[in-house]
């Protein structure tokens, strides 16, 4: 006799769903850094030169800026980097002009949310 599987969501399978999407997203950051920082540096952006001896008292509005403009860098560049992998695993016929378009506006996306983090060089 045998026993047909349970259709209920579990406690284990909502773990390894969220351990997996949270592994997915730090190799995604890793390319990022790798490709898009790596670019972005080629491009133009510099690192500017910071004081790092005023941070403390002034450490909330220094993170309250790495929250405006960093994490929206972030998104945009890792979601390229997603959707250009996602695109490669679809067959060829099923490419379209929309795709492209997304790329490009997330490519713009994070150029001009780097521009306001102003990130420092990816070190190889």
């Amino acid at each position: 006799m045998s026993v047909s599987p349970s259709s209920d969501p579990t406690v284990g399978g909502f773990l390894y769903v969220t351990l997996g999407s949270l592994a997915a997203g730090m190799v995604t950051s890793g390319f990022r850094w790798l490709l898009i920082d790596t670019l972005l540096h080629l491009t133009g952006l510099t690192q500017p030169t910071l004081d790092f001896s005023r941070l403390q008292s002034n450490l909330e509005a220094f993170q309250l800026a790495v929250e405006h403009n960093y994490r929206h860098y972030q998104f945009y560049a890792n979601t390229m980097l997603a959707a250009a992998f996602l695109q490669r695993l679809r067959p060829m016929d099923e490419r379209d002009l929309v795709d492209r378009r997304t790329g490009t506006g997330l490519h713009f996306g994070s150029r001009t949310s780097s521009n306001g983090a102003r990130l420092p060089p990816p070190v190889l």
